[in-house]
């Protein structure tokens, strides 16, 4: 049992792993987009539609897709790094106990 835990844990920081670099990949092409354009924004955006719908997007309407893609693929990247780690804390926990 504490040896399956223990690759578990091993499998989901791989995960983790694979997931911060397939994102930041994902990430930096508009990233690099945005900056080459010097197109800045608040880091509320990243957490309120309606400010991104309505103070930035309408700043930069050229770059809407670009930002709109950055913005979306960060709160994936959050929400997926934010979920493995819970889960390696629980194995852990787990392990512990055991």
């Amino acid at each position: 049992m504490i040896s399956t835990i223990k690759y578990i844990i091993i499998g989901i920081f791989v995960l983790l792993l694979f997931f911060n670099i397939y994102f930041r990949l994902r990430v930096f092409k508009h990233y690099k987009i945005l900056v080459q354009n010097r197109v800045e924004f608040d880091n509320k955006a990243f957490f309120n539609k309606q400010y991104l719908e309505n103070e930035v997007l309408p700043k930069h309407p050229k770059f809407a897709e670009n930002i709109k893609t950055f913005v979306t693929e960060i709160q994936k990247s959050v929400s997926i790094g934010t979920i493995l780690i819970v889960l390696i804390m629980i194995m852990a926990f787990i392990l512990k106990r055991s």
